[in-house]
């Protein structure tokens, strides 16, 4: 039987090939280099696909904040808007160009987009308090606010799928800014996650193939000026692996536990050979 109810039936044995696309969450406190690790997916869809990467860099600061990665001469837009950017998300639906996108970050999209035009929404929760006027969310307005963006979520991870074309099929990474979620007393840590609004962050990790996040972590190396002593520097790595509070994972089992910060080095490592890519693919 090759399918049921007119729907073909597959094996998961063939789920992983040259057709998979990357469709991972990637969170982080600010600083810890996230947007620089992310916009290396360009040389990735550059070398392997033959496509560049589309950043779509919504951070207040000139640039969108990809004043970090002006030395790598990746393409960016800036929306000005949450309309803006849905129309962004619109148009790659259909695009041939780009086979990557990277959304940095969804922690600043939900702040100063989809906030504001939330609370522009009439309070449907019984009477708004009052500092709601001021563009203080109220506890209705996280749902609405969770909701707005999965809603967009969902279009651009439908972009990783095999059913997609070829053409238009596209590698996914979404940045975001990490959040601690405690007990009421705030003596313990519940979870440790992306910073997203109401059951947006325990959603994430459905949504994505792959949540990673970057920790630093001490090293000792060869002092390059006096190769007769070492050094001890602070190194940043992906990390894919929980510890129990993190929310974390790769479904695909292709990431590291713990990995190097090149996404191009983990690409020739792990990815490739995961994927039985030979060669580049053919755009």
């Amino acid at each position: 039987m090759t399918s049921i109810g007119n729907i073909p039936i597959r094996n998961t044995a063939d789920l992983i090939g040259p057709w998979t696309r990357l469709c991972a969450c990637m969170w982080a406190p600010p600083k810890f280099g996230k947007t620089n690790w992310a916009a290396r997916l360009d040389k990735v869809t550059r070398r392997w696909y033959n496509k560049k990467t589309l950043v779509i860099a919504v951070e207040a600061a000139d640039g969108g904040g990809t004043m970090s990665v002006r030395d790598q001469g990746v393409d960016y837009v800036e929306p000005a808007s949450w309309s803006d950017f849905q129309g962004i998300v619109s148009a790659l639906q259909s695009d041939t160009t780009y086979g990557g996108v990277v959304v940095d970050n969804a922690s600043d999209l939900v702040k100063r987009f989809i906030q504001p035009t939330a609370l522009a929404m009439p309070y449907d929760k019984g009477v708004a308090p009052p500092n709601r006027a001021k563009g203080v969310p109220a506890q209705g307005d996280y749902q609405t606010m969770g909701e707005m963006l999965r809603t967009e979520l969902n279009k651009l991870v439908n972009m990783t799928k095999r059913n997609v074309s070829d053409d238009k099929r596209k590698h996914l990474i979404v940045t975001a800014l990490m959040y601690e979620k405690v007990t009421r007393n705030g003596q313990e840590t519940i979870s440790i996650g992306p910073a997203l609004p109401g059951q947006m962050a325990d959603t994430a990790s459905a949504m994505f193939q792959s949540m990673l996040t970057i920790e630093v972590e001490p090293k000792v190396v060869v002092d390059p000026n006096d190769k007769t002593k070492t050094t001890r520097v602070n190194t940043r790595v992906v990390v894919s692996e929980t510890d129990g509070k993190k929310i974390l994972g790769d479904r695909m089992n292709i990431f590291p536990k713990r990995g190097e910060f090149d996404l191009e080095k983990i690409w020739e490592d792990y990815w490739l050979p995961a994927c039985n890519m030979k060669e580049a693919v053919q755009a």
